[in-house]
């Protein structure tokens, strides 16, 4: 069974690549905002969730704050995608919970591979509990 990612990214281009590239190993959901996007996290069993940074509304810190602080979805690893590559930024992103922070323009391989290096993490996780 394919494993469920919860794509939120409100750059339609940005969205739809990531859905192609990784739709290849995984299962797609996506939301087009972080308001969504945590709605959709709360509501659904997704195994690893991306998310953009910028984003009207709510922001990718905020939502990874969010998501970290609830007991509910706690464990969900999230990757953070970004422009921003200053390290005041990467440390507001580690510091909101993120599992790791990829700066845009981003590699695919590399970003299936932290994928895979999270989700391969948790797996060893839930079975030493």
């Amino acid at each position: 069974m394919k494993e469920k990612i919860l794509i939120i990214e409100d750059d339609g281009d940005v969205r739809k690549f990531l859905e192609t590239e990784l739709g290849i190993y995984f299962e797609i959901i996506s939301e087009p905002d972080g308001l969504s996007g945590l709605q959709k996290a709360q509501s659904f069993e997704v195994d690893l969730i991306i998310c953009d940074v910028l984003m009207p509304g709510m922001n990718g810190f905020d939502v990874t704050r969010k998501l970290k602080r609830d007991f509910e979805t706690s464990h969900i690893p999230i990757i953070l995608l970004t422009a921003l590559s200053n390290d005041e930024s990467q440390l507001e992103g580690m510091e909101s919970g993120a599992d790791a922070y990829i700066t845009k323009p981003f590699s695919p391989q590399l970003l299936v591979a932290r994928i895979f290096q999270l989700l391969n993490g948790r797996e060893i996780l839930k079975q030493k509990s």
